[in-house]
């Protein structure tokens, strides 16, 4: 717990000053691909980073609806994997993000002003932080394992 501490606090001192929608999580692969559904601004772009290890970038456009994203990691990648989700343009906003059975064990959201909606449940989910998500009405977290919630700058 000393350590997921840790590196919470270090992720809040690095991207305080990011204005730019910005997440991470941390999950164990799926067999069958890991995958999550994420609404951002139509026409605006952002990058998933795969594995903060073994840096695999993708880059999307927005389509001002949810679309579904998968990725496969090979068999001798080690778990927990640190994901990246990050605005690349200023005005690229996430509005939903979806990721069910994904075995996610940690989540971290900073300057999502235009979150509206987060559905992570039935995971591993042991920590969730939110930090200035301002426009979040729905929150679906059961079904895990949670120790730490830390919400901050929510209105």
């Amino acid at each position: 717990m000393k350590r997921l501490s840790l590196i919470i606090l270090n992720l809040a001192l690095l991207f305080s000053a990011f204005a730019q929608d910005y997440f991470r999580l941390y999950w164990e692969p799926n067999e069958n691909g890991n995958s999550f559904t994420i609404c951002a601004t139509k026409g605006q772009n952002f990058t998933v980073n795969w594995d903060l290890d073994n840096p695999t970038i993708q880059t999307f456009t927005g389509t001002g609806e949810n679309m579904y994203i998968e990725y496969f990691y090979d068999d001798s990648i080690y778990f927990p994997i640190t994901v990246d989700i990050n605005a690349v343009t200023y005005n690229c906003r996430f509005t939903h993000f979806i990721a069910n059975n994904e075995k996610i064990t940690g989540i971290v959201f900073f300057d999502c002003n235009e979150l509206s909606y987060l559905d992570i449940r039935n995971n591993s989910l042991t920590y969730l932080h939110l930090e200035n998500c301002p426009g979040l009405l729905y929150l679906d977290c059961s079904n895990n394992n949670l120790t730490g919630l830390n919400i901050k700058k929510m209105s």
